[in-house]
């Protein structure tokens, strides 16, 4: 079967098919590559503005179409600029990689976004010199688990450094606790009768026993205070050879509440380098001292002072005084006296808590700082008060 077994046998009909095809082969190309030229022109040159494409359909291969066929020298001008296919395609594909270099550009140099701030602890002071004060915390390994918590929930979370001491090196949570006794010479842990304490609870501790059961009785709680007055000195030597930069060392117990922002308040008025021993001042014979309950602060300026002396000669010497003195925030207060610091005394440390004592006006008209013999539900009242007190724009009370 031929081709011209596909074709209409009615002769008009066959040369209408031959006109139709004659158009579809010459008439329509003449349209449609000159549109063809308008569009990819019209590409390039809004992507690459120095670009100036000719007629298109003269670049393109196997066709040389002209305006005026019967003008050789323009036909011979047109040759003459005309491009090959391989460099239109470079020059397309070069104003292609530009339009996404520029994308790149424009993605890349958005405009810095400031990072967010730091969310602080709700309630917490915004202070940026909280990181100049250290505070140490003083507790006991028997009650560690029954003040220690709410301090970490409330007070503590203000506090950028901080150290906590006990009789025992443990670790409560995600937070370490420091051994108040570790510098402390053996010759006394391991024979004075001060330390039967410290014995026991390194026995039970030994034996992963409930430490909290030895303080049940009367006689328990004489030996670890007995046991306390030790830990003076040595916790104050050791915050400033962990910390030897902060300007301000503020020292208080486990069972007392600090107003941390008064705190800051009241320091702000005071030279850290200066040698400055503040606290609430007691006498023990003719020794002045800051009793230890309320809370007492050491400059940076007065460390230095301390740390200067602080050699086996004096070392001794404190430790004998300690094992047959009374209390250690007495031989601390001695032992700053011999390094050329005394105490001076500041208002806003009380001995007891809120409940115990007549409130009048001279107690509302000074900032507290401290309270003493606070147990934990006082620790949280006290807190819940002061971060409502400040969200209303108070400076201190």
């Amino acid at each position: 079967m031929g081709p011209s077994a596909f074709l209409p046998r009615n002769r008009a009909l066959r040369v209408v098919l031959a006109l139709v095809g004659l158009y579809v082969i010459v008439v329509l190309p003449i349209h449609y590559y000159p549109s063809l030229h308008g569009s990819l022109g019209d590409f390039v040159s809004q992507r690459v503005p120095d670009i100036h494409l000719g007629d298109l359909s003269k670049h393109l291969p196997g066709h040389s179409f002209s305006e005026d066929k019967t003008d050789a020298t323009d036909a011979a001008e047109e040759a003459d600029k005309a491009v090959s296919e391989e460099e239109l395609r470079k020059v397309v594909a070069e104003a292609a990689a530009k339009e996404s270099l520029v994308a790149d550009d424009i993605s890349t140099k958005r405009p810095p976004t400031v990072p967010p701030l730091k969310a602080s602890v709700y309630g917490c002071p915004g202070r940026p010199d909280a990181a100049d004060f250290l505070i140490s915390m003083k507790t006991g390994a028997t009650e560690l688990f029954a003040k220690l918590p709410e301090q970490l929930l409330t007070t503590l979370r203000c506090v950028p450094n901080y150290m906590i001491f006990s009789d025992l090196e443990q670790d409560i949570g995600d937070h370490h606790i420091y051994s108040s006794l570790e510098e402390v010479s053996d010759k006394y842990k391991y024979s004075h009768r001060d330390f039967e304490f410290y014995r026991k609870l390194l026995d039970l501790s030994a034996k992963g026993q409930d430490l909290s059961l030895l303080k049940a009785t009367h006689q328990a709680k004489g030996h670890a205070w007995d046991l306390d007055k030790w830990k003076f000195i040595p916790i104050t030597h050791r915050v400033y050879k962990e910390q030897p930069n902060v300007k301000w060392y503020v020292f208080i117990e486990a069972d007392a509440y600090m107003a941390w922002r008064n705190v800051m308040e009241l320091l702000s008025h005071y030279n850290p380098d200066e040698p400055w021993y503040l606290g609430a001042v007691h006498f023990f014979g003719d020794v002045a001292f800051a009793h230890g309950g309320m809370g007492y602060i050491i400059s940076n300026g007065a460390m230095r002072l301390l740390d200067d002396i602080w050699d086996p000669k004096h070392i001794a010497l404190w430790e004998r005084r300690t094992a047959e003195g009374c209390c250690g925030d007495v031989e601390l207060a001695a032992a700053l006296v011999e390094a050329g610091v005394n105490i001076t005394g500041i208002p806003g440390l009380y001995g007891e808590s809120l409940s115990w004592f007549e409130w009048d006006e001279g107690k509302w008209c000074e900032p507290s700082l401290s309270w003493h013999h606070v147990r934990a539900h006082d620790v949280e009242a006290l807190w819940q008060f002061e971060t409502k007190w400040m969200s209303g724009n108070g400076t201190h009370y």
